[in-house]
């Protein structure tokens, strides 16, 4: 039993010193590794503090600028006297022939609505049924409107028919 103890421990030892070695130069290779990214995080840091103290710089300007500029139209607002002349365009006097025949319309529309206001009947063709109290939308209306028809859209395809039309 001794013999292969000591076999066995001859072929330890260069497994050991090999893994060693091993591990010594992937540690030397970290290390490396490690150094330039401390490196170039140092250069980093300094390139964002230099922005920083740019960029700080540039707000004290532009705060300065911003307080002149408020001072400025401050004084513009306060300095000025409130208008109270509006400005109303004259309207232009017409350059040209009129038909007619839209003068006559005018003038038989204005009869008809004088004849209505005469007659006591409503001007503005409410239907109240001559209680003199407005329709209180609870009752169905007689006419249906035929407006509702072109209303009708296919949800598909957003065109004039039903879906069960639907190309």
């Amino acid at each position: 039993m001794v013999v292969i103890t000591k076999g066995v421990d001859k072929q330890i030892e260069p497994r050991e010193t090999r893994e060693k070695a091993l591990l010594n130069t992937t540690v030397g290779k970290l290390t490396e590794k490690n150094d330039a990214l401390e490196l170039g995080t140092i250069v980093m840091k300094e390139e964002n503090k230099a922005t920083l103290m740019t960029l700080n710089t540039r707000i004290k300007e532009l705060k300065g600028e911003l307080t002149v500029y408020r001072i400025l139209i401050g004084k513009k607002v306060l300095g000025t006297t409130p208008s109270h002349k509006i400005d109303v365009p004259k309207p232009k006097t017409f350059k040209g022939a009129r038909s007619a025949r839209g003068v006559d319309n005018l003038l038989w529309e204005m009869e008809q609505y004088l004849r209505r206001d005469e007659e006591g009947q409503d001007v503005n063709n409410n239907d109240n049924c001559g209680n003199g109290k407005p329709q209180n939308g609870k009752g169905k209306p007689n006419n249906k409107s035929k407006e509702k028809k072109s209303d009708i859209q296919c949800f598909l395809c957003c065109g004039p028919h039903k879906v069960r039309d639907c190309p």
